[in-house]
């Protein structure tokens, strides 16, 4: 049987603190679905999300991914007890992990919106349990 996979929801958190001269920002994140996965294959099975980021006016941000229930190297989802690896980038070719504030491996963009495409890896070769595998990010942006 194959387990049915989806990033629960890239929660659109905390940004830093802003003066008044700075821009004031409305983050929306959606979920990266990677919909069902065959786990006794050894391909990747890819899954896309996006974060909006719209400003009241023009600055220079960065977006941030935290790790969830792993690390940012090494993304986890769970269903129950039972673990599967992923992780997010911020390239099409998923050769640039998105970052978290701590190790500062986060896009920028200057402007007041911003359309980030989140692209997310399992790796093939996860011989996992049946279920509904899910994870917790949290976007962070940072001006």
């Amino acid at each position: 049987m194959w387990g049915k996979l989806h990033l629960a929801a890239l929660t659109a958190a905390a940004m830093s603190a802003a003066t008044a001269a700075e821009a004031a920002c409305a983050v929306d994140a959606q979920p990266v679905n990677f919909g069902v996965h065959q786990p006794l294959t050894t391909d990747h099975h890819d899954g896309t999300g996006l974060v909006s980021v719209t400003c009241d006016a023009s600055a220079s941000f960065s977006v941030h991914l935290s790790a969830g229930g792993g690390t940012v190297d090494d993304r986890r989802m769970n269903s129950g007890s039972d673990v599967m690896r992923y992780n997010l980038y911020s390239n099409a070719a998923r050769t640039l992990i998105w970052g978290d504030l701590a190790d500062g491996r986060g896009p920028s963009f200057t402007g007041k919106t911003a359309n980030l495409p989140i692209y997310g890896r399992i790796p093939g070769g996860q011989n996992v349990d049946a279920g509904s595998y899910s994870d917790i990010v949290v976007v962070t942006v940072q001006y």
